[in-house]
């Protein structure tokens, strides 16, 4: 079972790091965000990438690292939001608290 926990946190993680970072990559070239910001979205996700290989070698750092990465995608995002139409969407960022909170404990699991 952990297995399957882990390949599903691996995969996953992965999808979600690469979406992001390719998201980040949109707006540097849209420029409705300062690009350090959308830097800050492609290294997180690029975080969250690393932890979902890093699992495939049950690496103890794994879950930091996707902490890290997931709280800096909801900071930045929370931040772009404010910048691109002055308010959030509650709704987005409840979506990405259920992705987060759906691969911390995948994550979490696999590793047991």
């Amino acid at each position: 079972m952990n297995q399957i926990l882990a390949w599903s946190a691996t995969i996953f993680s992965i999808l979600y790091g690469v979406l992001t970072a390719i998201a980040g990559v949109g707006q540097i070239s849209e420029g409705k965000i300062q690009r350090w910001a959308a830097w800050g979205m492609i290294v997180c996700g690029l975080l969250v990438t690393a932890a979902g290989i890093l699992l495939i070698f049950r690496n103890s750092l794994v879950l930091g690292i996707l902490l890290a990465g997931l709280l800096g995608i909801h900071g930045l995002a929370i931040r772009n939001g404010i910048q691109m139409f002055g308010k959030i969407t509650p709704s987005h960022h409840l979506a990405r608290l259920l992705i987060s909170a759906v691969l911390v404990v995948l994550t979490y699991f696999g590793l047991k």
